[in-house]
């Protein structure tokens, strides 16, 4: 198995001297966290990018965690040339910018469960993949779905809030405060700040 180790701190920059290194036009990227990607699904991401020449093309309306994101080299290079302040980690922000073609992509309807979790982001996502796990060897996204439809409590425990909120502050630290006692003070309960 041959290894790539790149920047530490700069993911973006990781993923591309990756591509540069191992000669690639279009990477796949499935993230640690994403231990269950559905490769049939995948696959089919990957030919519709390169089909329709997309910069990046990712999947929201399957389950977190069998899903992957396909990205052109050539985008990768134009994001760190653009933002080469900017916080790289979570590339897929930047890649939605309008300067890119971007899609996402629309998986078969037996894939369609967006509000489900396999993921591993969370104490309670690892209940849910050691169930499914201990439920079926190497199980395709299909077969993760159907699964959770059949056990819909396993859903329940790790559901996330309806509102996720995230504040990007680069040198506006002092302002903080003051957004999250603005988003408290708001009617909806159920949220998480990042």
């Amino acid at each position: 198995i041959k290894c790539f180790r790149g920047s530490y701190k700069n993911v973006t920059k990781r993923i591309y001297d990756a591509a540069v290194w191992a000669n690639a036009d279009v990477i796949v990227r499935g993230t640690g966290d994403d231990i269950l990607i559905d490769i049939p699904l995948m696959e089919a991401m990957v030919d519709r990018h390169i089909q329709n020449g997309n910069d990046y093309t990712y999947v929201s309306k399957v389950p977190r965690g069998i899903d992957a994101e396909i990205v052109s080299v050539s985008a990768l290079r134009k994001v760190m040339d653009t933002w080469p302040d900017g916080d790289l980690e979570y590339l897929g922000f930047y890649l939605k910018h309008q300067m890119f073609r971007c899609e996402d992509f629309q998986p078969p309807y037996n894939l369609q469960r967006p509000r489900f979790r396999c993921v591993l982001d969370y104490p309670e996502d690892l209940i849910v993949v050691r169930t499914i796990l201990s439920a079926m060897k190497d199980p395709t996204g299909e077969e993760i779905v159907h699964f959770l439809d059949s056990n819909k409590h396993l859903t329940e425990i790790n559901t996330l809030p309806k509102l996720s909120i995230y504040i990007p502050c680069h040198n506006y630290g002092k302002y903080i405060d003051d957004a999250i006692d603005s988003i408290s003070a708001q009617m909806m309960n159920e949220r998480e700040y990042e």
